[in-house]
């Protein structure tokens, strides 16, 4: 996207690049995600921008689409599809079992 636009999904003209979590959107992910897992919600993608005053902000929360994981296996040469469905696998046999 153009740098006069803050719309930059991949589908827009976004580009998906290695990167790591920083200490802020960290912060922002251990405040929501105890009421996430409260509610059942275990796996979601986090959408975070750039705010107007340089900081990292939460623009949504994807709960039934979260994607990407194809990216992540072409960027880091690994196969995370498999190991999140493991995990699934795991959830369920523990929820089934309790």
């Amino acid at each position: 996207p153009g740098k006069s636009h803050w719309i930059c999904n991949i589908h827009s003209g976004g580009r998906f690049v290695r990167s790591s979590v920083t200490k802020d959107e960290m912060e922002m992910i251990k405040k929501i995600t105890p009421s996430l897992v409260g509610k059942g919600l275990y796996f979601v993608g986090y959408d975070m921008l750039m705010g107007n005053k340089g900081k990292r902000v939460l623009s949504e929360i994807n709960v039934a689409n979260v994607g990407g994981l194809t990216r992540l296996n072409r960027l880091y040469k690994r196969d995370a599809t498999s190991r999140v469905i493991e995990w699934v696998e795991h959830k369920v046999k523990i929820s089934k079992s309790a």
